[in-house]
C-alpha cells in the first residue's frame, strides 16, 4: 500500500497543477505601441550673426501624447545654403546675410520649416516697437521688439527676447512681451536681446475705466398713466457693473408722445412703441424698446413668423423675426423687439433678445420662441441646411499683394452657390499661412506681416479651398 501511495502521490500532484493552470485567464493583449503623430523644430533662433553656430532641436509627438528628442536621426537641410547650413545633428552655422528657411523631417514627416535671417553687420540696439502706453487695470497690451544693425536694418525679434517691468505690483510682463496692468501707477519696460537693453518705454496703469452704459431695471411694457424709474448703471471690459446717479444722465424718449420721460421717470401716455437711451458722457446704453398698453389691458397671446415665412435657410445667411402681440381687448401690436428671444439649438441660430435679423451658423434644426410678461408664444422650426458653395472667392482689403515688414491686412472670404448667391464666410472657414514666421494670421482673417519672404494666406470650408500669395518687403 505504501509503494502505492509512492506513486500516486506525484501523479495527483501533476492532476492538481494541471487543474490550477487550467483556470488561468490568458494574458490581456499588451496595449499597441504608441505612433508617430507629429515633429516641430523647436530651440530654434529667427536671427544669427555671421559667423556663430545654434543648435536646433526636433521633437517628435507620439499619439499617447509623449515626446522625444529626435534630432540626432532627423534629415535636416538649409533652402539656401550660401546663406547658412545645418549638420546631421541639427547645428546650424550662419555663413553670409541672407534669407534661409530650415527644415527637419524624421519617419515620413516633415516638420514646419523655420525662417532664418542671417545679418553680417555688428547688432547695435534692441527697440521695443510702440510708444508710451496706457492701460487699465486688468487690460493688457502685446509688445513687439526689433533688433537694430549697424546698417540701419531691422529684425522683429519672436524668440530669445528677456522682458522685464520696472515695478511688477503695479505691471507685469510675460515672456512673450504680454502687458497685464495689476494696480494703478506708472512704470517702465525694457526688452534684452543678446545681452543688450532696449531703452525704456513708460507704460500708465489707470483705474479701469466704464466702457458702456446699462439700464438696470429694464421693463417690456407700461401701461398709460404708469410710471418707472430707471436706474442707470456704468459697465466695464471685466463685467462689473456699477449703479450711478440718475440725475447724471440725460434720458431720452424717440416719441415723447407715446411715452416721456421727467428727470429718469417714463411715463405711459398713448398706446404704442417707444425707444429710450440713457447717455453720460460719450457712453449711450443700447435701444430699451417699451410698449405702452391701455391701462388694464393683459397681454393675451404672442404670435410670431419669419420674413416671407422661410423656415429653410443655408448656414450664413440671415433670417428675420417678428413678434405681433394679442391683448385682452383683441388690440394687436409689434412687440419683436420687447420679447425675449428663444432659441432650442444656439448651435443652429444665435438670436439675440431682441430678435430681428439673425444670422444662422450650423446645419440642423432649432424650434424659435418668444415670450413676454409670462406669456410664450407657440415655436417656429428652422432648418438651416448645409453649406452648398460652389466655390469660395479669398481676397483682402489692402489692395497690392506687396506689403513691408511690420504691414498688416484684412482677409476676405466668399462663399457661392450654384444660382451664383454669395455669402460672406470670412468669419467661418479655417485661415493658414504657409510661414507663420514670414505673416501670422487669426481666425477671423487678420493678417501681420513680420518677416521677408514669400507667404500664401489660405482659406479652407469643407472640400473648398482658396488662397492669396504675399511677398514681404523690408520696413520702409
Amino acid at each position: 500500500m505504501k509503494g502505492l501511495f509512492k506513486y500516486l502521490t506525484p501523479l495527483l500532484s501533476l492532476l492538481l497543477v494541471a487543474a490550477c493552470g487550467s483556470d488561468k485567464k490568458d494574458d490581456p493583449t499588451p496595449p499597441p505601441a504608441p505612433t508617430l503623430s507629429s515633429v516641430a523644430i523647436t530651440d530654434f533662433k529667427d536671427v544669427m550673426q555671421k559667423g556663430t553656430s545654434h543648435p536646433h532641436k526636433l521633437t517628435a509627438t507620439y499619439s499617447d501624447n509623449s515626446t522625444k528628442d529626435v534630432t540626432a536621426d532627423a534629415d535636416w537641410s538649409s533652402k539656401n545654403e550660401s546663406v547658412a547650413t545645418v549638420s546631421d545633428t541639427g547645428l546650424v552655422s550662419a555663413i553670409e546675410a541672407g534669407l534661409t528657411e530650415i527644415a527637419a523631417a524624421y519617419k515620413g514627416l516633415t516638420a514646419e520649416s523655420k525662417s532664418l535671417s542671417v545679418k553680417a553687420e555688428t547688432l547695435t540696439a534692441v527697440n521695443i516697437l510702440s510708444d508710451d502706453v496706457d492701460i487699465d487695470v486688468d487690460g493688457t497690451k502685446q509688445l513687439e521688439v526689433a533688433s537694430v544693425f549697424s546698417d540701419g536694418s531691422s529684425v522683429k525679434l519672436t524668440k530669445d527676447v528677456t522682458w522685464k517691468s520696472a515695478s511688477p505690483e503695479i505691471l507685469t510682463v510675460n515672456d512673450t512681451g504680454v502687458l497685464t496692468g495689476v494696480k494703478p501707477g506708472e512704470t517702465t519696460v525694457t526688452a534684452t536681446y543678446q545681452n543688450i537693453e532696449s531703452n525704456p518705454i513708460k507704460v500708465l496703469v489707470s483705474e479701469l475705466a466704464p466702457n458702456g452704459l446699462w439700464i438696470k431695471n429694464q421693463i417690456s411694457t407700461i401701461e398709460i398713466g404708469q410710471d418707472h424709474d430707471f436706474i442707470p448703471q456704468e459697465t466695464f471690459r471685466n463685467q462689473d457693473r456699477k449703479d450711478v446717479d440718475p440725475s447724471s444722465v440725460t434720458w431720452n424718449s424717440n416719441a415723447p408722445a407715446i411715452a416721456s420721460f421727467e428727470g429718469n421717470t417714463l411715463t405711459g401716455k398713448a398706446t404704442g412703441q417707444v425707444i429710450i437711451t440713457a447717455t453720460r458722457g460719450t457712453l449711450t446704453t443700447p435701444d430699451l424698446t417699451v410698449t405702452v398698453v391701455a391701462a388694464g389691458n393683459e397681454l393675451d397671446s404672442i404670435a410670431i413668423s419669419t420674413q416671407s415665412d422661410t423656415t429653410e435657410v443655408a448656414i450664413g445667411t440671415y433670417i428675420t423675426f417678428a413678434a405681433e402681440g394679442t391683448y385682452d381687448n383683441q388690440s394687436k401690436i409689434d412687440i419683436t423687439d420687447a420679447v425675449q428671444w428663444k432659441t432650442s439649438n444656439p448651435n443652429v441660430i444665435e438670436i439675440g433678445d431682441n430678435g430681428g435679423e439673425t444670422q444662422t451658423v450650423g446645419a440642423g434644426s432649432t424650434n424659435i420662441t418668444a415670450m413676454l410678461n409670462g406669456v410664450e408664444s407657440d415655436p417656429i422650426e428652422v432648418t438651416v441646411v448645409a453649406d452648398n458653395f460652389d466655390r469660395i472667392e479669398v481676397s483682402h482689403n489692402g489692395g497690392e499683394d506687396n506689403f513691408p515688414i511690420n504691414g498688416e491686412t484684412q482677409m476676405e472670404a466668399l462663399g457661392f452657390t450654384e444660382g451664383g448667391a454669395s455669402v460672406d464666410i470670412t468669419n467661418r472657414v479655417t485661415w493658414t499661412s504657409t510661414d507663420p514666421e514670414i505673416a501670422t494670421v487669426s481666425t477671423e482673417g487678420s493678417v501681420e506681416f513680420i518677416a521677408e519672404g514669400t507667404v500664401t494666406i489660405g482659406a479652407t470650408i469643407g472640400e473648398h479651398s482658396g488662397s492669396v500669395t504675399f511677398t514681404v518687403t523690408p520696413e520702409q
